[in-house]
């Protein structure tokens, strides 16, 4: 997640006291932008009506799948990807140098429940994420 936008963003709203959470759809396969919008308000609506604990966000991952096919919510743990040239430069149509985190994911380390785990088998991962990385 540290090289996450979107975990970033719900990790400044946190900052300024707004119960926040990241959402991504797994682009493998086709996406379901739909299904996943139904499950970000779900998990909204109970944020909002429960609140989340001091210092804390949710990284939810949703997996792309038909809704039919959904086999759950799970609370996982975060999963570490390592990439082959995970940096990769472009240039955008004004001639602007930018960097894209990308390149081939060659592994996962598998801590169970993961959140890769539980997008694998159709769940919706929803991982509690605290601002303080220090162990």
């Amino acid at each position: 997640v540290t090289n996450s936008g979107t975990v970033s963003g719900a990790l400044e709203g946190m900052l300024y006291g707004i119960p926040a959470m990241a959402i991504s759809l797994d682009t493998v396969g086709t996406s379901r932008y739909a299904v996943a919008g139904e499950v970000a308000v779900n998990i909204a609506k109970q944020i909002l009506r429960d609140g989340l604990p001091p210092h804390t966000i949710l990284n939810v991952n949703v997996p792309a799948c038909e809704k039919s096919q959904l086999a759950g919510v799970q609370i996982t743990t975060l999963s570490q990807r390592r990439y082959h040239n995970p940096v990769i430069e472009k240039v955008d149509p004004r001639g602007n140098r930018y960097f894209w985190i990308a390149g081939e994911r060659i592994s996962w380390s598998r801590r169970s429940p993961s959140d890769h785990e539980a997008i694998s088998q159709n769940l919706v991962s929803i991982t509690p994420v605290h601002l303080d990385l220090t162990d």
